[in-house]
């Protein structure tokens, strides 16, 4: 189950606490799941901040395991993104990114 594909996109997420967490599921789907919830939260940082990749992108998480962006942060030329805020959540076969912008 963990084939080609699969260890790719983990190897995009470089936050080695991240790619062990995904990994610590049993299940294959839930390990899917894991993996593709930190996936949109890189995407949706970087589509905010205008990047065209994740390596300059670092995901920290609260005390309470809640994920956000550490940096880069946006800058002061853009004042609307000063409260960037994102949220994920997985349920069965749905996996779900709100954010704020």
């Amino acid at each position: 189950h963990d084939g080609p594909e699969f260890r790719y996109l983990l190897e995009l997420i470089h936050e080695t606490d991240d790619r062990a967490a995904v990994l610590r599921f049993v299940r294959f789907q839930d390990k899917k799941r894991a993996l593709l919830s930190r996936l949109l939260v890189r995407r949706a940082s970087a589509l905010v901040l205008g990047l065209s990749n994740f390596r300059d992108l670092e995901i920290a998480r609260t005390k309470g395991k809640k994920p956000f962006l550490l940096r880069p942060r946006p800058g002061p030329e853009r004042p609307e993104l000063a409260n960037f805020n994102f949220s994920v959540s997985h349920e069965g076969d749905w996996v779900v990114l709100a954010s704020e912008p």
